[in-house]
């Protein structure tokens, strides 16, 4: 929000040059960071190399802001755009060893009979062509190569699953799979878990000993001064003096001066904070209220931070020069409330763990029996529960994703759902499985043939992935992708 407002405290012309230099250089300004060989490839595939140029390219026909790649270097984007990179280049190169080429000629008549691009007379249009291009920051050339792309594609596809036609036991297994009726037992296991009263200062402290390194946290101290216009240049609004002087003070951590000698130019108040974590609170667990949450984030958002670090941090609607007097990675105080839950959580989390484990290898053995689950039912004093689930969709008792796992078991089998809505784990028991009958006359057939297209076809991409993935090899030159990172940075 303040940096937006002194972006606009800017002159006019700055912003100009902006547009004009800085914003073109970061697509078409890289060709001169990596040079030559091996450093111009991000990627091979076989034989066929992927340059810093291609990469630019497909970046900027996705049209993406360069600020939202910048906030997202450390979320993996960078790799995602490769990704489909990649992708994109392996599925031409399929298409090229199958002679699915499309023609120059038939490209321009795909062109020409687009809708977008025909006129009243529903002629093609050469203005309407162009004006789109200028719109969508496109040269003719990076369209018509993407336009190209995105057909071949289509016809690879349609070249491996084009004519499927499903027999009618399969058809008939989709229908059945979605539509047959289920009566199930089902009883709840959560009153078998441990409870935190179940467990004793002993358990607790073999729990820390044992998970140490996991449960140490960050807790760092600082020093930091409040900065707004009345602490800085006596007035309430944010004026364009009050922008120069946070300038100022940039320009002062930049050239290397001490927290104390900007604090002494300023005449700012400091407040020192001692061994806090991302939440705020210290080891004991208790809030510190003299530095708000969202500074306190901002602190433990930095991507580097070392001692002695200074930093101005925007929060609030302020800024706040802060300094790094200690950081430290310790385990809290047991005393600390929050601490002592999260240590109760992971002991009662890993009960139900080892709970469930066992149960499930009694299953997957064949060891568990009905009167096994009848018994079970006996000890945790749990009614058993009859269901009737009419269909795949039949979410009255159980949510669709957990009838699911059901609908995949044979009758007279057992499974574990975990119901997360309800909070609850349930041992189910199939009962019985009734299987409807399908008219071939009927509309739900036709429904249900092309719902077994598409699975048939969805299998036929899933042995063509496989095939891709053991026809072409992939390397990616990872310091290259790394200075391009950096780049962006």
């Amino acid at each position: 929000m303040l940096n937006s407002f002194r972006n606009f405290t800017k002159s006019f012309w700055a912003k100009l040059l902006l547009i004009i230099i800085i914003i073109p250089f970061i697509f078409w300004g890289m060709g001169g960071v990596f040079r030559g060989g091996a450093q111009n490839t991000v990627a091979k595939i076989n034989n066929y190399n992927i340059s810093i140029k291609d990469f630019e390219e497909y970046i900027y026909s996705l049209n993406i802001n360069p600020e939202i790649i910048r906030k997202n270097i450390d979320n993996s984007m960078i790799e995602e755009l490769l990704s489909g990179l990649i992708n994109k280049n392996t599925l031409s190169l399929q298409s090229k060893d199958l002679d699915l080429v499309l023609s120059d000629k038939i490209l321009s008549e795909i062109i020409k009979k687009d809708e977008k691009f025909l006129d009243k007379k529903n002629q093609f249009s050469r203005t309407k062509y162009e004006k789109f291009l200028l719109s969508n920051n496109f040269s003719a050339a990076l369209y018509e190569k993407n336009l190209k792309d995105e057909v071949t594609n289509k016809l690879l596809f349609n070249y491996l699953s084009g004519g499927v036609f499903p027999p009618s036991f399969l058809i008939k297994n989709v229908y059945d799979y979605q539509n047959k009726k289920l009566t199930v037992q089902a009883i709840s296991l959560n009153s078998l878990y441990k409870k935190e009263q179940d467990f004793d200062k002993a358990s607790i402290k073999k729990y820390i000993d044992d998970n140490r390194d996991s449960l140490k946290e960050d807790f760092v101290s600082v020093r930091f001064a409040s900065i707004n216009p009345l602490s800085l240049v006596d007035s309430e609004e944010y004026n364009e003096l009050f922008f120069e002087k946070i300038d100022e003070i940039e320009s002062l951590i930049i050239n290397g001066s001490s927290y104390e000698q900007i604090i002494k130019n300023y005449n700012l108040n400091i407040t020192a904070i001692k061994s806090i974590n991302k939440d705020g609170d210290n080891e004991n667990g208790t809030l510190q209220e003299n530095i708000k949450q969202d500074l306190v984030s901002k602190i433990f958002g930095l991507k580097f931070k070392e001692v002695n670090d200074i930093n101005l941090l925007e929060y609030e609607n302020e800024f706040a020069l802060v300094i790094i007097d200690e950081i430290k990675n310790s385990i809290p105080n047991i005393v600390s409330k929050k601490f002592k839950e999260k240590i109760i959580k992971g002991l009662i989390n890993r009960d139900i763990f080892e709970y469930n484990a066992k149960l499930m290898t009694k299953i997957n053995t064949n060891s568990f029996a009905e009167s096994d689950f009848v018994k079970l039912a006996k000890s945790s004093q749990t009614d058993i529960r009859n269901i009737s689930i009419n269909s795949i969709s039949d979410n009255n008792f159980f949510s669709t994703k957990s009838n699911k796992q059901i609908f995949g078991l044979s009758e007279k089998s057992f499974t574990l759902i975990n119901e997360i809505e309800k909070n609850k784990t349930f041992l189910v028991w199939i009962k019985e499985i009734q299987k409807p009958s399908l008219d071939k006359t009927s509309d739900e057939y036709n429904k249900y043939y092309y719902e077994a297209i598409i699975g048939l076809k969805n299998n036929i991409y899933s042995s063509f992935d496989h095939y891709i993935n053991q026809k072409y090899k992939v390397e990616v030159n990872y310091k290259t992708l790394e200075r391009l990172k950096n780049y962006f940075r």
